[in-house]
């Protein structure tokens, strides 16, 4: 991920960098599986990759 893209999503799903690229480690990319392992569920219908 980008620099940008890190502090799109940070601030996106309201979390820290260390928090977001361990999501990502655990479970891909998708913006949707990303936020169900954080526990945040689809606020949005956003399909933007992280």
């Amino acid at each position: 991920m980008s620099t940008h893209e890190v502090r799109y999503w940070m601030a996106a799903l309201g979390v820290d960098e260390k928090t977001l690229r361990q999501a990502v480690a655990v479970v891909g990319v998708s913006a949707a599986a990303v936020r169900d392992h954080l526990g945040i569920g689809r606020l949005t219908t956003c399909k933007r990759p992280l």
